[in-house]
């Protein structure tokens, strides 16, 4: 690529708050109906060219909210034992 490391911050990005807090919400309910018990992010960096990582090419950059991953993964958990502990008897 031609372009300098800086040129890679000011490409258009693929929006990874709003995907992840798309995608973790998917995995939800994927948790609360069927049990669901783990998934996988494939692309945690940004490779040559592609502007779609969680990080940037360079790893200077981290793009997604941190504290919104958190509250997303929290519900996760929080999911996890709530079914759980639902289906031990009382």
């Amino acid at each position: 690529m031609s372009e300098s490391k800086d040129a890679v911050h000011r490409r258009p990005v693929v929006n990874v708050l709003g995907s992840g807090h798309r995608l973790l919400g998917e995995l939800l309910d994927q948790v609360e109906l069927y049990a669901c018990s783990g998934a996988i992010w494939t692309q945690t960096t940004d490779v040559e060219g592609e502007v779609n990582g969680l990080t940037t090419y360079d790893r200077r950059v981290l793009r997604p909210d941190v504290s919104q991953w958190q509250a997303d993964i929290q519900s996760l958990y929080d999911a996890a034992a709530a079914r759980s502990n639902a289906s031990i008897p009382a």
